[in-house]
């Protein structure tokens, strides 16, 4: 089975945060438990998954909270974050950061 995102571990309650400007979408999946998508403007769409709880359906800036990690749905083994993105090229900034700066700013946990 291919596994289209990535998984990040995190502590449970962890702020989640956007990675992107655009409106939510939050529902509940058996596999994936509290799932959030995100969709941009740009046509960007992203999926947190695995959520202990979601902030709902709002309008969101890149670094809002848009969740908390958690370990919902029957897919999950432990507290983590299922991260994945219709176009992973396009998550970046003028700064070139690579992916686990990026990573780590949607959890909430920036490289130091």
């Amino acid at each position: 089975m291919k596994h289209p995102a990535i998984d990040i571990a995190c502590l449970p309650n962890t702020p989640i945060l956007a990675a992107h400007d655009g409106k939510g979408k939050a529902s509940y999946d058996a596999r994936m438990g509290n799932v959030m998508e995100l969709y941009g403007d740009n046509g960007l769409i992203t999926l947190y998954a695995h959520l202990s709880s979601t902030r709902g359906n709002l309008t969101y800036q890149r670094g809002d909270v848009i969740g908390y990690c958690g370990d919902t749905g029957q897919w999950s083994s432990g507290p983590h974050l299922h991260f994945q993105s219709n176009q992973p090229y396009i998550l970046t900034n003028e700064k070139k950061e690579n992916t686990m700066e990026i990573v780590g700013k949607v959890i909430g946990r920036e490289n130091r």
